[in-house]
């Protein structure tokens, strides 16, 4: 009996050392993506019950907060441009429900100040302190959208100027008709 009880005590001993050493590692596992999280160039947050519940270094600048508690606990909604949110209502239900990524739509979110930023927005299912939600990943693409605006106002212009141009055009061959039939009327009369 003495025996039986050395071994299961060296067993325990053993499950015991291995548990210890999986929990360490997934504590170190856990720093390591906090610290990559925090310091993503990437907006992220992650949000239960439509409320932020994480929020990273980059996604409180892009979303003008001047600390993580001014939106800890806020309605992620209250930063989404109302003109999406049917769109991203049936993103959430998909991510939730169905856990899976809808992949990346450019939105408008709304800062602190109520200033729009464009954003490509994607979000995966996460588990977060036992309860799931959504991990959300913002890219801000202020500038690429705004390179596109003045694209299509430049190609507004050029087609603007095109049809300037060929109304002159046409002007023109009129006007060199017109001297066309001038002169022959003239040889004929002379």
């Amino acid at each position: 009996a003495y025996e039986q009880i050395t071994a299961s005590e060296e067993e325990l001993r053993s499950n015991l050392e291995e548990i210890v050493t999986a929990q360490r590692e997934k504590e170190l596992s856990e720093k390591n993506f906090q610290s990559l999280v925090d310091q993503a160039p990437y907006a992220i947050y992650i949000q239960v019950n439509n409320r932020f519940v994480y929020v990273n270094n980059a996604a409180i600048r892009l979303l003008g907060a001047t600390s993580a508690d001014d939106l800890l606990g806020t309605n992620p909604w209250d930063r989404i441009h109302p003109d999406f949110h049917a769109i991203v209502k049936e993103r959430v239900r998909n991510v939730t429900a169905e856990g899976s990524s809808p992949g990346t739509l450019d939105e408008v979110f709304l800062r602190l100040d109520g200033t729009p930023v464009d954003v490509a927005v994607t979000g995966v299912p996460f588990v977060y302190g036992g309860k799931t939600g959504v991990l959300v990943i913002l890219n801000d693409i202020s500038g690429r959208k705004q390179s596109e605006r003045e694209l299509r106002s430049a190609y507004e212009q050029i087609a603007a100027s095109e049809e300037e141009l060929r109304s002159q055009y046409e002007e023109l061959a009129s006007a060199q008709q017109k001297l066309r039939e001038s002169e022959q009327q003239l040889v004929e009369i002379t």
